[in-house]
């Protein structure tokens, strides 16, 4: 029975119901003023010889006693490799000590009638036996044995070890406790507090018996503990009796922990709301409000405040249902560093709700103030329910335990002190903490809707002199664009390297100044290669191809697109243009080369791709560009137009096999040759650690994978694979443990393969816990398996990210390019949106840390040089 009931409630830490009861009764406590209470004096406060804090509150007359010892020992304090060890411990303490057994220990509580129960927190574990007063040596002998005399039996470990990870399979079960879960991963963002009090079946499978004594060790000193005795005892010898049996022999009373870090114990407040799909859960909104510390002197404002949201009369549930809201709750979280208001609303009937409904709703309170009879109303419940619950020791410890282990006497004197609180109190209570709240917020939303793809296919030819055709219609655009895709970026030519800069060289010829010219008489314009300025186009940088874009009015395309393949294909590009042009390539290669982002993709494509084209960096040294090879810039201009692969594609108002007959009639017999890009296929890589310098006065981290002969569709569900792995990354590393400025993991093509990558940007400082972090997003695509509903949210994100690449028709074209260069004309965000769970799922499979390769990228110690913007990059 003490270990059901104790299960039971560690299961509700965190659930909504849990938070509604927690306000109902608890913060409906006492104001001792009240003439019942007038003959009692507040609990005494002493500390104990072992170092304990012991809260003394006498009852005489009642019989009965109640033993609660408040372990300062929650989730918040455990690290990666122990979460879960304390909900553990609270199980295995019930299991025997040095001088009792198990079943002495409960044989005790029945043949006496004593309730002897326990429930773990994410700050405290607290510890109750309720008995007759007669019998307070034995309980608090019988509590002393099993906090600090354990034994810790193998077979009892591996017992108890099943028993969790049973409850762990029961809460997986149930969607209220999912989503509790996942609320608490952001409404506590950046803090110790978003761990699950029962932790995870890894480490629960794993952890050492030695690593469980340890941690056991570290936690359960009498110095981090809090003894509470309430009821009828006698003063002196209760205080001799704990000094007794709750000291250590040789052990230091303080409340140190030998190599344990004090966690951070107060969230981030970021004043957002985070949206997660929960599968099979009601649509809710929390929001975390941040109200005054225990101490503080408004913190009683703030529990009468927390009862009187939660009344009949509440002006939050009047201000939700103007809004047109569901009723919401209310209830006042306590914890060691804050306290916070919990308020909860639900969608009508499972529907979606807008949290910033319910946002304006909580700040609209603070225009409210009670008047002094509702107020004195107030004041009456809140002590009359404290006087109530009293009667009942182990139900008064089960209700407020967490708050009285984490505040220790100050409870106590608090109720008190919420009978003096005056209108003013609430007043300038509500004006300082809810006319701009500190607050995060999550919101369960129903599952997403499937994704409707209302685009038109596109048509594909091949022309007679090797060019491949794409063309499709966009309805009313007032925008013709075209695309001219050339593979083999980086291999083309003896100086491959100066690929980037060919475009470049182009721009700026005599030759290529008369083309912007003529195309601006015609309000066309002309896009080349890259720019490193414009994040949104960083996409484009790939070593594999490289491509020119191409816009016009209506009915000017024949005649721009035959001035550029004039340029393209038939101009010679003399010598004293090249050098002419190259003057400034340095800056542009410069600016290029002096990204972070730049050091990044050298070190992922070098590690992945050794020895081969691909692993080399994309820009030649500037200091080459100062006497060019010009015959190499020619060869490489004469590799990337005339390669196998080329293709053209155009989107246009007209119709697709219109569109293919123009690219026709231009490009028709433009000679491509047979010949195949790259023709060498890269060796494996070596799974491993890369290191360097970022470039930057930050880090840069990523963990990369290069994979290997896959169809189209199961390019498709990598891409959602990744993107599941990128939103968590930055709700966990980003969002809640706040170690990363940026966060983000993607599929891109590179010739044949495809090259995952899992990135983050974080302080030097940051660096061995951003790894780990990373490490363990990973690693937990195993652990915690992308459900339906999170599969379904990647692919609705992907493709409407995906989709603003195709706002301009320019865009699309480059898209149909790409389709028809590395998909066989199908349409990648097609397949993306059809991608099955069960093809995620295998994807997900492929993303194993130990066949990553684990980059880190290091700040130099020098100043990061400015860089300037050369001329006219911004026009481009």
């Amino acid at each position: 029975m003490i270990r059901s009931i104790c299960s039971a409630l560690s299961r509700r830490t965190s659930s909504s119901h849990y938070f509604t009861f927690f306000a109902a009764a608890l913060l409906t406590a006492t104001a001792l003023t009240t003439p019942a209470r007038a003959d009692r004096l507040l609990p005494e406060k002493v500390t104990g010889a072992g170092g304990a804090e012991i809260v003394l509150d006498r009852c005489p007359g009642s019989g009965s006693v109640l033993v609660a010892v408040a372990v300062r020992s929650g989730s918040a304090w455990e690290a990666p490799e122990t979460r879960g060890v304390t909900h553990l411990l609270e199980h295995l303490l019930f299991d025997g000590s040095e001088r009792f057994t198990r079943e002495e220990i409960s044989g005790w509580a029945d043949d006496n009638g004593a309730f002897l129960n326990a429930f773990t927190r994410k700050e405290v574990t607290v510890y109750f036996l309720l008995a007759r007063a007669d019998l307070l040596e034995e309980s608090i002998e019988i509590l002393s044995q099993m906090l600090l005399h354990p034994v810790f039996s193998p077979d009892e470990i591996e017992k108890e070890r099943k028993v969790v990870l049973e409850e762990m399979a029961h809460g997986q079960d149930d969607p209220g406790e999912a989503v509790s879960r996942e609320a608490d991963r952001f409404l506590y963002r950046g803090s110790s507090l978003t761990e699950p009090v029962i932790g995870y079946q890894s480490t629960m499978e794993s952890v050492s018996r030695e690593r469980i004594i340890e941690y056991y060790r570290a936690m359960y000193t009498p110095g981090r503990m809090r003894i509470f005795i309430t009821g009828d005892f006698d003063r002196g010898r209760t205080l001799g009796w704990l000094d007794d049996y709750f000291t250590l022999p040789g052990a230091a009373g303080g409340a140190g922990v030998a190599g344990a870090k004090a966690p951070r114990l107060e969230p981030r407040w970021s004043g957002e709301v985070t949206t997660r799909v929960v599968e099979e859960a009601r649509s809710r909104v929390d929001l975390l409000v941040r109200m005054p510390a225990a101490g503080d002197r408004l913190f009683p404002a703030a529990m009468l405040l927390s009862s009187m949201l939660e009344s009949p009369s509440s002006p939050l549930r009047e201000a939700a249902k103007k809004a047109g809201l569901e009723e919401p709750s209310a209830g006042l979280e306590v914890h060691e560093d804050f306290s916070a208001l919990r308020i909860s609303v639900e969608g009508k009937d499972g529907g979606p709700v807008d949290p910033g409904l319910l946002v304006g709703a909580v700040t609209s309170l603070s225009a409210w103030s009670p008047g002094a009879k509702e107020l004195e109303t107030a004041k009456t419940s809140f002590a009359s329910s404290d006087i109530f619950d009293r009667e009942r020791y182990h139900f008064y410890v089960m209700l407020n335990g967490e708050a009285m282990g984490v505040t220790g006497a100050l409870w106590a004197s608090s109720i008190e002190a919420a009978g003096r609180v005056k209108p003013s109190d609430i007043s300038r209570l509500v004006e300082g903490y809810l006319a701009t709240p500190m607050y995060n917020g999550f919101y369960a939303a129903p599952s997403m809707p499937g994704i409707r793809m209302e685009r038109r296919e596109a048509r594909f030819q091949m022309l007679e002199g090797g060019m491949a055709v794409g063309a499709r219609m966009r309805e009313g655009s007032p925008v013709e664009a075209l695309c001219l895709l050339f593979p083999g970026r980086a291999c083309a030519g003896p100086q491959a390297d100066a690929a980037t800069a060919v475009f470049d060289i182009l721009e700026r010829s005599q030759a290529g100044k008369g083309l912007e010219l003529e195309l601006a008489s015609i309000g066309a314009r002309i896009q080349w290669g890259d720019n490193p300025y414009i994040p949104m186009d960083d996409y484009l940088i790939n070593p594999s191809w490289i491509c020119v874009r191409l816009e016009t009015p209506p009915g000017r395309m024949r005649e721009a697109a035959l001035k550029l393949r004039g340029l393209l294909w038939e101009y010679r590009m003399p010598l004293a243009e090249i050098e002419a042009a190259a003057s400034s390539i340095p800056a542009a290669i410069g600016a290029r080369l002096g990204q972070s982002s730049s050091a990044m993709r050298k070190a992922i494509y070098g590690g992945l791709f050794p020895g081969h084209r691909y692993g080399e960096d994309m820009y030649r040294s500037p200091g080459w560009w100062a006497g060019p090879d010009s015959a190499a810039v020619r060869d490489v201009l004469k590799e990337l137009t005339g390669g196998e692969g080329t293709a053209v594609t155009l989107v246009s108002a007209m119709g697709e096999e219109a569109g293919i007959g123009l690219l026709g009639s231009i490009f028709g017999d433009t000679p491509v040759s047979k010949g195949r890009p790259c023709r060498e296929a890269p060796g494996p890589y070596e799974p491993g650690r890369v290191e360097g310098e970022s470039g930057g006065s930050g880090a840069q981290l990523a963990a990369a994978w290069r994979l290997d002969s896959l169809f189209p569709g199961e390019i498709a569900a990598l891409s959602v694979a990744a993107e599941a792995l990128s939103r968590r990354m930055q709700l966990d590393i980003r969002e809640t443990r706040g170690l990363a400025y940026s966060t983000g993991c993607s599929m891109t093509q590179v010739g044949g393969y495809a090259v995952v990558t899992a990135s983050l940007g974080t302080r030097a400082e940051n660096v061995e816990e951003a790894e780990k972090a990373l490490r363990d997003d990973i690693e937990g695509l195993s652990a915690d398996p992308i459900m339906a509903a999170e599969a379904d949210a990647a692919r609705s994100r992907l493709v409407s990210r995906l989709s603003r690449r195709e706002l301009s028709s320019a865009g699309e074209a480059l898209g149909i390019g790409l389709d028809q260069l590395f998909r066989g004309d199908k349409d990648g965000l097609e397949l993306i949106a059809a991608a099955p769970l069960e093809s995620v799922l295998e994807a997900v499979g492929r993303l194993r840390l130990e066949g990553a390769l684990l980059v880190r990228l290091l700040p130099s110690g020098e100043p990061e040089e400015k860089k300037s913007m050369p001329p006219g990059m911004m026009g481009r």
